[in-house]
């Protein structure tokens, strides 16, 4: 009925009404299916761009240049594509008028010069309608149109890539993974992936730890920027202590010491362990201090404020357990700003929520929860202030200690740090 039925009810869908009318009566099956068009069926069209491709193969080998798929689609599809884009010309040219009819319309009601009778606004008027009807009759269909044509194109490529598939061999149909199959060429794909020495890529990683970026770098030595940021992290991941380059973030930017210095420095704390009970950590820091004093080397401020190295020289601290063992009934609601464990029951199963008391409302702490960072289990990102609400004493398990902030900056959100381990407690 599709096919031979081109009328006004093609014209304005009113073909698609029977349809409707079965689907409110019944459900749809698969017998209601209308019939594909002949103009869609993937015979057909494979059939036509295989026969545009395989003589595109023969003038590429000719003229000695690679086949092109743009070609064989234009020689497809080129005067259907045309056609549409002469109706969507003459839609256009409708359009404009449209602004001309108007505005003679209006001089119908103005007081001006230029005399224009009843029946010549008439006309305009009837021009106005007419351009906006015909804007209707010819964008739907225009469109409709556009899309079947997208459709026959993906039908064919599809088509002609399951042909190139039924002529591989059983061999490299065995070594070939859905998505792999290729378009038919006759000569080897040229690529430039994975010609990069180890060489060029040490070069590029020195310059990286000279404080250049990675982008920069890779457009200066022409390496693709994800094939040197995958080679960056395997270095980084690679904890081979022989590796003469060291990558950390900005490592020229942030070193404070000289190679000789950091070896110098390494030799004198290790000589002083193999003597009486050796250097504790604090001696450790507040020598790494004043030999950045004595020679004259700019250390950060804070630095000078605490007479000692920064704190990324002490050793990780060690995190106290947190379990249910651990909770206990509290005899008052804790103070506004405390850190507590909010326990919730779900289905008959105990979970808890890590929270700040922002509040106090009639015997109940209103709380803002704290969401956990999903990197490590005593991190938690700063409370969001529509994540609010009324939690009974009952329900609040354990007054946490007041953790360490970081970031809470406008290009970083701030995050609390509890010396807590929370791996024996369903914390949310």
């Amino acid at each position: 009925m599709l096919v031979t039925s081109y009328t006004d009810s093609h014209v304005n869908c009113g073909y698609t009404l029977p349809t409707f009318f079965q689907g409110f009566k019944r459900d749809l099956e698969e017998s209601d299916l209308t019939e594909t068009l002949t103009e869609h069926k993937s015979a057909r069209l494979g059939n036509e761009i295989e026969k545009y491709w395989k003589d595109e193969e023969t003038r590429a080998a000719k003229k000695n240049r690679k086949p092109s798929l743009g070609r064989v689609l234009v020689r497809s599809f080129g005067w259907e594509f045309m056609f549409y884009g002469l109706v969507l010309f003459i839609s256009e040219v409708i359009r404009m008028a449209q602004p001309i009819f108007l505005g003679q319309l209006l001089q119908f009601y103005m007081p001006t010069e230029q005399k224009i009778t009843q029946e010549q606004a008439y006309w305009y008027a009837a021009g106005v309608v007419l351009c906006s009807l015909s804007n209707i009759l010819i964008s739907h269909p225009y469109m409709m149109g556009v899309l079947h044509l997208g459709m026959k194109l993906r039908v064919a490529c599809c088509s002609l890539i399951y042909r190139k598939s039924l002529k591989l061999s059983k061999t490299a149909l065995g070594q070939t993974t859905v998505g792999q199959a290729k378009m038919p060429r006759n000569r080897e794909r040229k690529t430039t992936i994975g010609l990069h020495t180890e060489q060029q890529m040490q070069n590029a990683l020195r310059l990286i730890s000279d404080g250049q970026k990675i982008r920069a770098v890779a457009r200066t030595t022409h390496i693709p920027y994800t094939t040197l940021n995958r080679y960056l992290n395997k270095i980084r991941n690679n904890h081979d202590p022989d590796r003469i380059i060291r990558l950390t973030p900005n490592y020229a930017v942030r070193k404070i010491f000289t190679d000789a210095q950091e070896k110098s420095i390494v030799d004198y704390v290790i000589k002083c362990s193999q003597m009486f009970y050796g250097l504790t950590i604090m001696d450790v820091r507040r020598l790494i201090y004043e030999v950045g004093v004595l020679n004259n080397i700019k250390v950060p401020e804070k630095w000078h404020e605490t007479k000692l190295a920064e704190d990324s020289f002490e050793e990780e601290d060690e995190y106290e357990t947190v379990d249910c063992k651990d909770f206990t009934v509290l005899e008052s609601l804790p103070k506004e700003g405390s850190f507590v464990i909010v326990e919730f029951e779900v289905k008959g199963k105990k979970i808890y929520y890590a929270a700040k008391v922002i509040g106090e409302k009639e015997h109940e702490a209103e709380v803002s929860f704290l969401r956990k960072s999903a990197k490590t289990l005593n991190t938690f990102f700063m409370p969001n202030v529509l994540d609010i609400a009324m939690v009974a004493l009952k329900d609040i398990k354990m007054i946490l200690p007041q953790p360490k902030l970081s970031g809470n900056t406008k290009r970083k959100q701030g995050m609390y740090h509890f010396n807590l381990d929370f791996s024996n407690i369903n914390l949310r």
